[in-house]
């Protein structure tokens, strides 16, 4: 089904059909405006066949679909999310409020001289989080909240990354301008839009990419917080290793501490060779905390030390079988896709 005939189906739906079939199998839940989670179709059924609907409208937000309706004089606001198939996975919901909007900042750094992107209270302004709410502070002259969209590690840089605040009347071109007059050099803000009340930096992300740099030349001090120095003995086998966890795994071998739900995708791969330096690409619907350090430092152990597959590694399930953590220099996040 395609999404234009499931939000279709959706609009009658809410008009009063009692076709239920564009919803997902997977169907996760619904909340309510009052914070309720229903789950279960036969519940969601019930829940909006005893109201009575009017107005029903909506438009596209990035690959969510923004529905609005009208109960009683009221009038709501509705996300969709949806699954591989374009059936509907989840629904958020809230009583709309044309004045409350959300400012999103694209941003790049050099995450060298910071303890990693999310603030902290006792690192506050050694963190990319805290310089930006620093300098909202400076430019708003109040203290501002910011949701940040991947909290990257201390030394870890971005091309990409993504903040969120409630925006305040003020237009995205005078938030780039005024904050990269007062944020450090090393610190900008490359783009900034207006999104919906709904819209989460975080919770609608659908797929991130990465890239690793390595360097098999000679060390060099000026380039040692960008890239990881070492030596590769066969390159197309690296390319084979990497290509060979495209694809839906548990990847519980390759982060750290403890994650509820490790099952991740990994859509491509790729391994570019650049001079010197090797490339390494990957892009997925999400990744566990330091996944890409451990996979590159496992490959490398593959390739140059003839350690277990990384598919071998996958199936064992062992944290403690991938001690190797790479360099966070090499490491940069380059784009966020909603």
């Amino acid at each position: 089904m395609s999404f234009c005939a499931c939000i279709d189906l959706f609009k009658s739906f809410l008009e009063g059909s009692s076709d239920t079939s564009f919803f997902s199998s997977d169907f996760i839940a619904l909340r309510a405006k009052d914070g309720e989670i229903i789950s279960g179709i036969n519940n969601i059924v019930k829940y909006y066949k005893n109201k009575k609907i009017e107005d029903v409208s909506g438009s596209f937000e990035d690959s969510h679909y923004l529905l609005f309706y009208s109960i009683d004089g009221v009038k709501y606001i509705s996300k969709a999310r949806f699954d591989s198939r374009g059936f509907i996975l989840s629904l958020v919901e809230e009583i709309y409020d044309e004045t409350k909007e959300n400012v999103v900042l694209e941003i790049e750094y050099d995450g060298t001289n910071y303890n990693g992107m999310q603030k902290q209270a006792y690192l506050f302004e050694s963190t990319i989080q805290g310089q930006i709410e620093l300098a909202l502070k400076k430019m708003l002259n109040r203290d501002v909240n910011t949701i940040i969209s991947s909290r990257t590690d201390s030394g870890v840089h971005a091309r990409g990354n993504t903040i969120q605040f409630e925006s305040f009347g003020i237009s995205p071109d005078r938030y780039i301008y005024a904050l990269n007059n007062i944020l450090p050099d090393d610190i900008r803000i490359k783009n900034a839009y207006i999104k919906s009340q709904l819209f989460h930096v975080r919770y609608d992300v659908t797929q991130k990419s990465y890239v690793y740099i390595i360097d098999t030349s000679e060390f060099s001090v000026f380039k040692k917080d960008y890239v990881y120095y070492t030596k590769i003995k066969d390159i197309d086998e690296l390319k084979k290793e990497l290509k060979s966890i495209i694809g839906t795994h548990d990847f519980v071998s390759f982060c750290k501490g403890e994650n509820d739900n490790t099952i991740r995708t990994i859509y491509e791969t790729d391994v570019i060779e650049n001079g010197t330096e090797l490339i390494l690409s990957f892009r997925g619907n999400g990744f566990l905390h330091n996944m890409i350090r451990f996979i590159v430092g496992a490959a490398l152990d593959r390739v140059n030390n003839n350690k277990p597959s990384l598919l071998e590694l996958i199936e064992k399930k062992d944290k403690n079988l991938t001690p190797k953590l790479a360099p966070a220099s090499g490491l940069y996040l380059t784009k966020i896709k909603y």
